[in-house]
């Protein structure tokens, strides 16, 4: 670790003492003494990790057995250091929802031309896209290009074509390859092309790999994505029984490719006498989750009725696919940064503030969330259905990825949800000596912190950084910096004990959050939306006080099934629909509430 806490380290062995003092500066200003402790050892951190982050439990993937053993694990933990069940009585707070896609009994594609019929079979040479609908569709077969509407580029491959009821055939990618920072990018998903061929009024979409640059002639695999279905059926299919139609229209599929990618305007046409009959079946594979909810009890009579929540996810990615970046590599995905170091973390602070003499006046709540990296499923659940009233929360710490600290740097998010914390970050690093990276505003969908913070809860995100073996099979217990960690977990009770000396409810900010860099939205509605929701359409969690959707009347809980023209699903619907509008374009939005449809008339905010 660092030479400043190396220093601390060696004072603490010549003097043979752990009695450290903090000055921490409490909200009536009093400086305030607290006691360290022994309990948090990087020791104890190490085992806590090489449980967790083992091949036994094999990644820990949300509802598998392994993820089960993990919370079992946490339990007995809790058991062994007095921590009581949090939830009523139960450590365990539980949610359902759709785990993946797997293929039914009843998926068919037939192929009709000119009084020739060919089925295509099912896995050789087409395959369900996971969020297609299910359901029977025929039609007459169109091809779009690569499917793309972008007006900004002056390209639409559905300019003089008529496709209601008809099925489109695109090709994947666009003009520029699978490039995703061309200008293209933004239009190369499935669910891109799955969207605006239904917004366009087809009937289905068949979606085949061009010739050039992509000699393999191949599936896409089936995967469920964390959102609702597309509202079109939807498949895979290899182009060489379409290759014959494309000879009989005048062209190679080749040389048709080639012309869209040298122009750059968009084209297709209707095949004559060529229709198809599709039925998909698909079937969602539920599953059950669970958070396990420690609780210690505040000693002061008062304060007790507040709590303080520490959190941590403890799922990760299971064997691998969806989330890896190794996504073709099937093999054990251990977690251990991610997030075996935060769960332990919160193992420790249990521990500790369980066994401190000066108990915490607050009430603690030691939350270890599952479904964290399929769209924050435990702490959504969490706050949905809070074990303790959110009101009389005091404030919320998330541990995500505090494993490998390097270079002296503790990064911390959400410092702007209060402003106690600048203050009191201070106050605790006066002894630790980090070179603190904060950000005022929170990451939407980040990490847990920011189901919090959609309650109007202060949130504080501690982070050591992303390395080269994040999502990856080599995120192993041996490659932490457990001197360092164990600091980091040092500095996380420091901030709760100073916390613990506020006699008064926090003051929330709301800060903005934090756009995801990768997709470039021009405006804002400024809410959260629910990443937990299974329902069709866009499911708002939060709504800022003085953005858009707030002062045209739209409220948490609302979902959004239409913004402007465009149908909205899911997420993916939302997040298309943002690109396609600037800031100041006035569009309305439908949505459902208590059963009925509302709309609202709504300016877009700039993103900020």
């Amino acid at each position: 670790m660092t030479s400043s806490i190396h220093s601390l380290s060696n004072l603490m062995a010549m003097v043979g003492s752990f009695a450290l003092v903090f000055i921490l500066i409490g909200c009536t200003g009093e400086e305030t003494p607290r006691v360290d402790s022994p309990a948090i050892t990087g020791q104890e951190l190490r085992e806590h990790v090489r449980f967790l982050a083992s091949d036994e439990l094999k990644g820990r993937e949300t509802g598998t057995p392994g993820a089960n053993r993990a919370s079992e694990y946490l339990v007995e933990q809790f058991k062994e250091n007095k921590v009581q069940p949090g939830n009523a009585g139960d450590y365990y707070q539980r949610f359902g929802f759709i785990a993946g896609v797997e293929l039914g009994q009843e998926n068919a594609f037939t192929l009709y031309s000119r009084n020739k019929e060919q089925r295509l079979e099912l896995n050789e040479d087409f395959r369900p896209l996971g969020f297609s609908t299910s359901g029977k569709v025929s039609g007459g077969l169109v091809f779009a290009g690569y499917g793309i509407t972008a007006e900004s580029l002056n390209y639409d491959d559905y300019a003089r074509l008529n496709v209601d009821g008809k099925i489109v055939l695109v090709l994947r990618y666009g003009p520029e390859g699978d490039n995703p920072h061309g200008e293209f990018g933004e239009y190369l998903s499935l669910r891109y092309k799955a969207m605006n061929a239904r917004d366009h009024g087809a009937a289905g979409i068949i979606i085949i790999p061009g010739p050039d640059p992509y000699p393999e002639d191949e599936l896409v695999k089936l995967r469920y994505d964390q959102a609702a279905d597309a509202g079109i059926q939807a498949v895979s299919a290899k182009r060489e029984p379409f290759q014959p139609l494309f000879v009989a229209a005048g062209d190679s599929l080749k040389e048709i490719q080639a012309d869209l990618n040298l122009h750059k305007t968009g084209g297709g046409f209707e095949f004559r006498n060529v229709s198809v009959r599709l039925h998909t079946d698909l079937k969602y594979v539920r599953k059950m989750g669970r958070n396990v909810i420690g609780f210690l009890e505040g000693t002061d009579p008062t304060l007790r009725h507040r709590s303080i929540v520490i959190g941590a996810h403890y799922d990760h990615l299971g064997m691998g696919g969806h989330g890896s970046l190794v996504p073709d590599t099937s093999a054990v995905h251990n977690g251990a940064d991610d997030n075996a170091s935060g769960t332990a973390g919160l193992l420790e602070l249990a521990e500790y503030f369980a066994e401190a003499e000066n108990r915490p006046e607050h009430s603690l709540v030691f939350a270890a969330f599952s479904g964290e990296e399929i769209g924050l499923l435990g702490s959504s659940k969490f706050v949905e259905e809070p074990p303790y009233a959110l009101d009389s929360t005091l404030a919320m710490m998330n541990m995500d990825m505090i494993g490998r600290p390097k270079d002296s740097t503790l990064i911390l998010g959400g410092t702007g949800t209060s402003p106690v914390w600048d203050s009191l970050l201070t106050g605790v690093n006066a002894y630790f000596g980090w070179n603190l990276t904060k950000s005022n505003v929170v990451g939407v969908g980040a990490s847990d912190h920011t189901s919090f913070y959609g309650k109007n809860i202060p949130a504080l995100f501690f982070f050591t950084g992303v390395h080269e073996d994040y999502h990856r099979p080599s995120d192993d217990w041996q490659r932490l910096n457990y001197p360092g960690y164990e600091e980091v977990v040092r500095f996380v009770a420091g901030v709760v004990d100073s916390l613990d000396t506020f006699r008064k409810p926090l003051e929330f900010v709301e800060t903005g959050m934090e756009r995801d860099r990768s997709t470039d939205f021009r405006v804002s509605l400024q809410i959260i939306p629910d990443y937990a929701a299974n329902v069709h359409g866009l499911r708002i969690s939060s709504v800022r006080d003085d953005g858009p959707a707030a002062e045209a009347g739209m409220q948490a809980g609302d979902v959004i099934v239409q913004f402007g023209s465009k149908k909205i699903n899911n997420i993916y619907d939302y997040t298309f629909a943002l690109q396609e509008f600037e800031a100041g374009t006035v569009v309305d939005i439908i949505a459902l509430r208590n059963g009925g449809q509302r709309r609202f008339t709504v300016q877009l905010e700039r993103q900020q």
